[in-house]
């Protein structure tokens, strides 16, 4: 196991590597395997934080960020990936486990107490077929979204660019259209056509242009959610992932590119 607790240590790493500039306080990163990156554009502060590299062949990304508070545990073979100013904190449990990706786009205001998982703790077999029943899947979260405190996101989640999940929601294995608010446990659309904008940008008429710009419709630039997860989970080694993340979504600039409609 190879051990991270001081801005030395990172460059020690023998079997694990590290891309970026990270400063470092009160954090520990854990590499239980080896072939893992730990990866960041720009200049990231990763204050009270801990991440786990449980396997081998994973990637964290995260991207242009200035300080971040994370708590993130990922199994072999999965990607996590946080876009540019979003935030995280570390009150949030992140479990990228059974092989699978959570990607969360840019500028998404995730509040404290969440817990996002790609799959259940334990494996559940149908007894007569032997086959298992609850593999896990990936979670996708487009731009500008905004998560309340106390919500539960679970496998084969996706969510479109723009949208509100209200406090104390769960959800799990549902597609959730852009510019939308949701709620409730089973969660369920309440409000369709709306956006926010920043509570320090309290006036509409004096924020027309940052309003229309987190307005999203699918046009020819959107992603397939499904297609790029697909396009993840087949890349071998975290060299390829990492450089599928960066030329795909990284440098992806298009407005729409998460846009997700009825």
């Amino acid at each position: 196991m190879e051990i991270v607790t001081n801005n030395a240590d990172l460059y020690s790493l023998m079997e694990n590597k590290v891309i970026g500039k990270f400063n470092l306080s009160n954090t520990k990163i854990l590499f239980s395997g080896s072939n893992n990156i730990l990866c960041c554009k720009g200049e990231i502060n990763l204050n009270d934080t801990i991440l786990r590299f449980e396997g081998s062949n994973s990637v964290i990304f995260i991207d242009d960020n200035d300080t971040l508070e994370l708590n993130i545990r990922i199994d072999s073979s999965g990607v996590f990936y946080l876009g540019k100013n979003s935030c995280l904190t570390r009150t949030s449990h992140v479990y990228v486990t059974d092989n699978k990706n959570i990607i969360i786009g840019n500028d998404c205001n995730i509040s404290f107490g969440n817990y996002l998982k790609t799959a259940d703790k334990y494996p559940i077999y149908d007894i007569s077929t032997k086959k298992r029943i609850n593999e896990g899947k990936s979670i996708l979260i487009g731009d500008y979204v905004w998560i309340k405190q106390s919500t539960t996101i679970l496998e084969n989640t996706i969510i479109g660019s723009g949208s509100i999940l209200n406090y104390n929601s769960f959800v799990d294995n549902k597609t959730l259209t852009s510019n939308s608010i949701y709620g409730g446990n089973p969660i369920k659309r309440i409000k369709e056509g709306i956006t926010y904008i920043n509570p320090s940008n309290n006036l509409l008429e004096d924020n027309i242009k940052e309003f229309e710009e987190h307005i999203y419709t699918k046009d020819k630039t959107s992603i397939n959610f499904k297609s790029l997860d697909k396009d993840i989970l087949e890349l071998k080694t975290s060299d390829e992932k990492l450089k599928y993340l960066i030329l795909n979504i990284s440098n992806n600039n298009n407005k729409n590119r998460f846009s997700i409609n009825k």
